[in-house]
């Protein structure tokens, strides 16, 4: 609960700094998990 707190905060603020950072951050970090659950 308390990380997807962190989270969604965490998200709102890059969000409203910069969205293209926070997609490239999100898609990166979503293919480095990807990858380590797949090999």
């Amino acid at each position: 609960m308390r990380r997807c707190k962190t989270q969604y905060w965490l998200l709102s603020l890059v969000n409203h700094c910069n969205i293209r950072y926070h997609m490239i951050l999100y898609l990166c970090s979503d293919w480095i998990l990807r990858k380590f659950i797949c090999f």
